[in-house]
């Protein structure tokens, strides 16, 4: 049993709990090898995510996996808030950063070789994105894109905090500055091993 399709198959009975408890499923993969594997989750809500969000959440999805058994072996689940280079993976996370640098990872080439794009987001169109990439402006087939992810401007972080008066309430979608304190890697994250 392919593990990764046993958990396609359950993620959106999984997206429909999270909603139900107030979060968003930003994006959950799955690395590991035949026996031990790592699950991550990663969650949001409208003002961010914190430790005890994450420690409720794998609560809930733990017991959830217990019961559809989707994992035949051995894992960690790992929960954990988006952080500031938070993927965006759906269209409405798009379109709420249209104007901000983002990252593009690509399939990989006749070369077998992976490719990554880094530009400003200028559009977001059903069959491509339109980026502004050295100051040219360039349509990037959707097919062809693997990951999404923002680009955190922390020389704006100043100005941020200003407009806001130090609190950090993000738009949908849209990164903060950490939704923890303590370094640009900052993320919320709770750990819980499966063991069989």
């Amino acid at each position: 049993m392919r593990t990764d399709t046993s958990l396609a198959s359950v993620k959106g009975e999984l997206e429909q709990l999270l909603t139900n408890l107030g979060y968003e499923l930003i994006l959950m993969r799955y690395f590991g090898r035949a026996r031990r594997g790592h699950l991550e989750v990663l969650i949001d809500k409208p003002g961010g995510v914190n430790i005890a969000d994450c420690e409720t959440v794998s609560q809930q999805v733990s017991a959830y996996l217990d019961v559809l058994d989707p994992i035949p072996h051995t894992y960690t689940l790992e929960v954990s808030s988006p952080g500031v280079n938070r993927p965006l993976t759906k269209d409405a996370h798009l379109e709420a950063n249209v104007g901000q640098r983002v990252i593009l990872r690509l399939n990989p080439g006749d070369d077998g070789r992976s490719r990554r794009i880094e530009g400003i987001l200028k559009g977001v169109g059903r069959e491509a994105l339109e980026m502004e990439i050295r100051g040219q402006l360039q349509s990037i087939p959707r097919e062809t894109i693997r990951e999404s992810r923002l680009v955190y401007d922390w020389d704006r972080e100043p100005e941020r905090r200003k407009q806001t008066n130090g609190s950090r309430q993000p738009a949908e979608g849209k990164a903060d500055a950490g939704n923890e304190p303590g370094g640009k890697d900052s993320r919320s994250k709770a750990h819980k091993s499966k063991e069989r």
